[in-house]
Parts: structure tokens; C-alpha cells; sequence
């Protein structure tokens, strides 16, 4: 039925989208990992801890994709 193919379409958009996600998180932790090796620990928790930028956190769960986390 018509309704079966949309809810498949919408299966495997979601499954590559969860993929791609995946693929982007796992980077930017790779990424964060090298550029906190570059950056001495002192720095960095001062950094951290006193940012005037509000900076989202990289690696909580996100809320939006509740299948993906």
C-alpha cells in the first residue's frame, strides 16, 4: 500500500540521517581530541570554565533525535 512504501521512505531517510550523524559526532570528538592535545590542560580549563562565548556542549544527548543517542 501506498502507506507502507511512505513509512519505509521515511525508515531508511531516518536510518541514514542517524548514520550521518553518527559519522559527524564521531568526527568532531576526533577532532576535539586533537585540538585538546595541542592545547595545555591549564588553558583549557580556564577556558572552559570562564568562557565569556556560551558555547553549546559537543557531546550531551541531544534531545531532538531520540533514536539516534
Amino acid at each position: 500500500s501506498k502507506q507502507l512504501e511512505l513509512e519505509e521512505e521515511q525508515a531508511k531517510r531516518r536510518e541514514k540521517d542517524t548514520i550521518r550523524k553518527r559519522e559527524k559526532r564521531i568526527k568532531l570528538k576526533e577532532e576535539a581530541i586533537k585540538s585538546k592535545a595541542r592545547v595545555p590542560l591549564s588553558i583549557l580549563k580556564i577556558t572552559t570554565q570562564h568562557s565569556s562565548i556560551p558555547q553549546p556542549p559537543l557531546f550531551t544527548s541531544c534531545t531532538g533525535c531520540r533514536d539516534d543517542c
